[in-house]
């Protein structure tokens, strides 16, 4: 149950309504548990679309569209909102993190450190394993394995083939 501004809502409610693209009997929390809950990629958009339109100056939405159109291939517009999130938020290691992902598959490598980097300043776990499959596309594979074990993610197989591909067998 999400408590918010328009009252008490079950999970069930937020679901059915989102499902709807009712989102103007949600608050902006309720459409952010709907949207990260939903695993339609066009459903996540419409609820962040809904979010930035309405919530405007809520780096949130403008971040976690975002993300969307990255896993959606679709970086200019990526970038666009994660540039909007920044300057709302320039505190937020997660959108430094996205514009990290987002630059790494437009093949802007030196972008990408600096903003996995950012990221990582902030404490944000993950910018260590992105930064760790960024090396192996650069082919430094011993900064690759570096990254990855100050990762948390345990995803042996990029690690293992870091340590293939620096010669380590063993």
């Amino acid at each position: 149950t999400i408590i918010g501004e328009k009252g008490c809502k079950s999970m069930v409610d937020i679901n059915k309504i989102g499902s709807q693209g009712v989102f103007d009997s949600l608050n902006i929390d309720e459409v952010l548990v709907y949207a990260f809950n939903s695993s339609n990629l066009n459903e996540k958009e419409k609820a962040y679309r809904y979010i930035t339109n309405k919530y405007n100056s809520d780096w949130r939405g403008h971040n976690n569209l975002g993300a969307v159109q990255i896993m959606q291939k679709k970086y200019a517009d990526a970038k666009t909102n994660l540039e909007k999130a920044l300057t709302l938020n320039k505190d937020a290691g997660e959108i430094y993190n996205n514009m990290g992902i987002c630059y790494r598959n437009m093949k802007n490598y030196d972008k990408a450190e600096e903003n996995y980097k950012k990221a990582k300043s902030f404490g944000i776990k993950p910018a260590s394993y992105n930064l760790g499959v960024l090396s192996l596309a650069r082919g430094n594979y011993g900064d690759a394995i570096s990254n990855f074990k100050a990762s948390e993610n345990s995803c042996h197989y990029n690690m293992g083939l870091a340590y293939t591909l620096n010669g380590e067998y063993s």
